[in-house]
């Protein structure tokens, strides 16, 4: 959320306003109601957001100055995942991949990273609120829709998780990236893109991958508009990432399953002499890539050969 103070008013653009429980004065509402999804304070200003609720007299109109104003009789969901972790120094909600609130932002009082320092945007606009949504594909809720590809176990994730299939300790693990995908930035920067895994099976060996392609590429595929990868004998998640596929080195996860929070990540500071990114690692500028790990998980609860794997990420190198 961005708020600017005008005098004794404050604006607010590119933002959430959703999700809210309790009753909050509707400074906008010229009759004095109450509303569940707006903030209390003399708002002067409300520009390419989205309200979930506006109070039943709110000067709010959906669709002026590029907002997304829903009602009581009409709310508006923005799709935001629970509170997690999902990189850098706070917990933030992740909008779901169809989230009205993804490529609708404007880039005016836009910094370029979002609240955990990731950069912005990626794809086309900005997304709305604190997160700037990552390309995610072969989620583990494949399964879960018409058309879809199942995860090989039986072993989907809920509708809505970005992840992987889920391991033998119930979760899906969650492949992050962050830092700068330039290929010009010199070895050792401390900016350089980085990987780092959270959901893992404590202790687990996890192998970063990537490749050219994704498997299927199949533009009609349903599961949030993004590929939903194959099932690989192999592994019990799905295997997304394909052709001239690469290893980026191994890692074990901390007692918690996560790679780079206790540990090193993958690339970085904490990588190989160069990082991911940087001249010398073999990508080129403008080259995409499709990053995925692969986890060990508990033999003797796996229906294969106790290996499942994460999400893939899209990355678009830069020059």
């Amino acid at each position: 959320m961005n708020l600017f103070y005008l005098g004794a008013y404050v604006s607010v653009s590119n933002s959430i306003i959703a999700g809210n429980t309790a009753a909050v004065l509707d400074m906008s509402d010229l009759g004095g109601n109450f509303g569940p999804n707006y903030p209390s304070g003399a708002i002067s200003l409300v520009a390419r957001s989205l309200v979930g609720i506006a109070s039943v007299n709110s000067v709010l109109i959906d669709g002026q100055n590029g907002n997304q104003i829903g009602s009581v009789a009409n709310p508006i969901d923005a799709l935001l995942g629970p509170l997690l972790d999902n990189g850098g120094p706070t917990r933030t909600h992740a909008p779901s991949p169809n989230s009205p609130a993804i490529d609708v932002a404007g880039l005016m009082n836009f910094a370029p990273t979002d609240q955990r320092g990731y950069p912005r945007p990626i794809g086309g606009d900005s997304d709305l609120g604190a997160l700037e949504v990552q390309n995610y594909l072969c989620n583990g809720d494949g399964g879960n829709q018409t058309g879809c590809t199942s995860c090989p176990c039986m072993n989907e994730a809920p509708a809505g998780t970005t992840g992987g299939c889920l391991n033998s300790t119930g979760s899906a693990t969650r492949l992050l990236a962050t830092g700068d995908p330039s290929v010009s930035l010199p070895a050792g920067a401390g900016d350089d893109l980085r990987f780092s895994l959270a959901g893992a099976p404590p202790s687990a060996f996890c192998l970063l991958t990537s490749g050219d392609s994704v498997a299927p590429t199949n533009p009609a595929n349903v599961c949030f508009g993004m590929n939903s990868g194959v099932q690989s004998v192999p592994f019990d998640g799905l295997r997304c990432a394909a052709v001239n596929t690469r290893r980026h080195g191994g890692r074990a996860a901390d007692s918690s399953g996560a790679v780079g929070s206790t540990n090193n990540p993958w690339g970085g500071e904490g990588g190989p002499p160069v990082g991911l990114a940087q001249a010398g690692s073999g990508f080129g500028a403008g080259q995409t890539r499709y990053f995925q790990a692969i986890t060990r998980d508990d033999v003797s609860l796996s229906c294969m050969r106790g290996l499942n794997t994460s999400q893939a990420i899209e990355i678009t190198f830069a020059p």
